[in-house]
């Protein structure tokens, strides 16, 4: 695992999206799902991962990556991720971007919560659908709907010996 971030930076953001840590797989469903909802600026975005940043962590040369994945990469090789700059990398040189921190808590804060969904057992039955009620329009084309707005087809017209 890599290793904690220095004492004075902030705190990991709590990203949990509905409960538990994004570090599990029911949590990363639960990111995923607010993702879905409200996408994130991508700038709130890992270039590594691609996932939501919970410690924005700043290079010198100010691409910002999340913590974890900037330092195990840093750790297996010493390099800038991305070819961003030359030569070393090292965990002395990372600083936290607040700013960009501060617009993750914010849209965070922002994204709508989960459609309220039933807890219903896997044996029960479902309840049945609620009778709808037929709308009543003023003139049965416009209750019809768009098609019966086209030019009606001429049928053929009836031989006299036919009609009786």
């Amino acid at each position: 695992p890599p290793p904690p971030p220095p004492p004075h930076w902030p705190p990991r953001l709590r990203l949990d999206f509905g409960g538990g840590s994004t570090r599990t797989r029911a949590g990363r469903r639960r990111q995923d799902d607010a993702v879905r909802r409200a996408p994130p600026p991508a700038s709130c975005l890992c270039p590594i991962t691609r996932d939501v940043m919970e410690l924005p962590a700043m290079t010198p040369c100010g691409t910002t990556y999340d913590w974890e994945p900037l330092v195990r990469w840093i750790q297996s090789h010493g390099t800038y991720p991305m070819g961003e700059c030359a030569g070393p990398l090292r965990l002395g040189d990372l600083a936290p971007n607040l700013a960009l921190r501060n617009i993750i808590e914010d849209w965070a804060a922002a994204v709508p919560p989960p459609a309220a969904v039933d807890d219903v057992a896997c044996d029960e039955a479902p309840a049945p659908a609620p009778a709808v009620a037929q709308r009543r329009c003023a003139s049965p084309s416009a209750a019809a709907g768009p098609a019966s707005r086209r030019t009606p087809r001429r049928r053929p017209a009836t031989s006299p010996a036919r009609s009786r």
